[in-house]
């Protein structure tokens, strides 16, 4: 890792956020949160605001104009320490990596779920069973959790369209509503990621732009899910933006 010429790139599957006391890490491939505190927490941000990547020796420098009474080499030292840690865990890059055969079976695997449950939610909103809509949502998200992993529920997300057709706001309520009497019938308990999917996919499909939120809380730590349009939250109170920290939109 000392050779100068290698560049560090935060992996495209990390969603991450920073305030005063650190960052909070969402990978999205290996659905896993991580918390950095002190200099992972700098050394991160630095390596998120860079483009074209940093080298080890980048980052030294830099760090050694905030940390001037930190002599060079515990520096060398402690930053070649976090790269490392970052690296087994997957969160950086050595470059940018091509897609490959395995991007090319995901994407396929996800293009296929997709048509499949898009397509049996439009036919019951189309025949004006939105509840059973909901009911059927909430199975397809628990399916793809339990058989394929966070990943494939995520980019099943962010792919899902916005339907063309002009509805008013009120449509926002009552499709929140139908959505909870779907709760209400589901057997199993509905945790804030399967709401938040189903809401988002049920919203969308009926022309609103729905976002997906995850954010974070870090005293007492807890990561939440919830449902956003025009910065509106639909799905919890108003106030959970006051108390999570976003990490990711989609």
């Amino acid at each position: 890792m000392s050779n100068a010429t290698v560049r560090f790139f935060v992996s495209p599957a990390v969603r991450s956020c920073t305030d005063k006391d650190g960052t909070t890490l969402l990978h999205i491939e290996e659905n896993r949160i991580y918390g950095l505190v002190g200099v992972g927490s700098v050394i991160w941000e630095k390596l998120v605001r860079s483009k074209c990547g940093l080298g080890q020796t980048e980052i030294v420098h830099e760090l050694e104009s905030e940390f001037s009474l930190v002599p060079r080499d515990r520096l060398e030292q402690d930053v070649g320490r976090v790269l490392d840690g970052f690296e087994q865990k997957n969160l950086i890059e050595r470059s940018i990596t091509m897609p490959g055969l395995r991007a090319c079976v995901t994407n396929s695997i996800d293009d296929a779920v997709f048509v499949f449950i898009n397509a049996t939610i439009r036919l019951f909103l189309i025949l004006r069973m939105n509840v059973f809509a909901a009911v059927f949502a909430f199975a397809m998200v628990e399916l793809v959790l339990r058989v394929l992993g966070f990943k494939h529920l995520y980019n099943l997300v962010r792919q899902w369209p916005t339907s063309e057709q002009n509805v008013g706001p009120e449509v926002t309520t009552q499709r929140w509503s139908e959505i909870c009497r779907g709760i209400t019938w589901y057997p199993r308990q509905v945790m804030c990621l399967q709401r938040s999917v189903v809401t988002t996919w049920l919203l969308r499909s009926s022309g609103l732009p729905a976002q997906m939120v995850i954010g974070c809380q870090r005293r007492p730590f807890l990561v939440h899910a919830w449902t956003e349009i025009n910065d509106l939250v639909v799905n919890d109170r108003q106030s959970v933006r006051e108390v999570h920290e976003v990490i990711d939109r989609c």
